[in-house]
């Protein structure tokens, strides 16, 4: 897939893939990920859509740059993207670290060039607090790290032999079956950032709560969710009744119900995908 470049306002190169013509779709990767990563949504909708996938700063093959790696510096960076294409009515996608992209981009700009939002597997924070409720607990998510554990980890993957490090946690979240040429694929994806980096943007990302932001949300909405993801489906289940106009779709385990599921059962994915763009 080619890469095209945008320069945002503090001179930064974001590359991006851009294929076919028709309404637009700008999809955001997730954390330590790449837009390549989006290649079966771009394959099967460059037919009837203008799909575009970003490399967000410090990721893939935009510049890497030593400030900005962080939520609100890269919602700027796809804020100007969109601006600077001239982009309108954009069903707005993101997975993972994308979501929080997408909730931060709302906060500082609204849905202003937006017509729809596609939010893929992301707990509305990832670090439980210890003073949350059961409900909160079961409608926030924080199920992947604990505010010790987000630590060790923000320590193991900054330190040496970190790359691994972060290549086993990305793997953690495909099936445990999946086939060595994706994980692969999937590594060499994240092996443009600088595990370092990604060190500072996983502790950074996993301490933002946006449980008071995602029931603002003023576009129709899809939200995917999986039964064996290491996100709480419960917790999509809840970002999908707080948001008006929404549809769920979760996973099950034997529909590959993992955080990875629009890659590893990309098929029923880009239905329940297509279904609701067509809407």
């Amino acid at each position: 897939m080619g890469k095209n470049f945008f320069k945002t306002k503090d001179g930064t190169k974001i590359a991006y893939i851009d294929e076919g013509d028709g309404p637009v779709m700008l999809l955001i990767h997730g954390w330590s990920c790449g837009g390549e990563h989006y290649k079966y949504q771009i394959d099967t909708f460059k037919n009837e859509y203008r799909v575009i996938a970003v490399d967000l700063r410090n990721h893939g093959d935009s510049d890497k740059t030593a400030y900005g790696t962080d939520i609100a510096r890269m919602a700027a960076d796809v804020h100007e993207l969109i601006v600077g294409l001239d982009l309108h009515d954009v069903a707005l996608g993101g997975h993972s670290m994308g979501c929080s992209i997408i909730w931060q981009m709302f906060e500082l700009y609204g849905s202003e060039r937006i017509a729809k939002y596609i939010l893929i597997d992301e707990d509305p924070m990832l670090t439980t607090l210890p003073n949350w409720t059961e409900d909160e607990k079961k409608n926030y998510g924080g199920s992947l790290f604990t505010g010790q554990s987000i630590v060790d980890v923000w320590g193991q993957i900054h330190g040496e032999g970190g790359s691994d490090v972060r290549h086993g946690l990305l793997s953690s979240l495909y099936n445990k079956d999946v086939s060595k040429e994706i994980l692969k694929w999937s590594r060499d994806i994240s092996d443009k950032a600088d595990h370092k980096d990604m060190a500072d943007l996983i502790l950074q990302h996993a301490t933002n709560d946006w449980s008071r932001v995602i029931p603002l949300l003023d576009r129709p909405t899809i939200v995917f969710g999986g039964k064996i993801s290491g996100c709480s489906y419960k917790s999509m289940e809840w970002v999908g009744s707080v948001i008006k106009d929404s549809e769920v779709h979760i996973f099950e385990a034997e529909e590959s119900g993992t955080h990875f599921m629009f890659i590893e059962n990309y098929e029923l994915f880009n239905k329940y995908l297509l279904d609701f763009l067509k809407k």
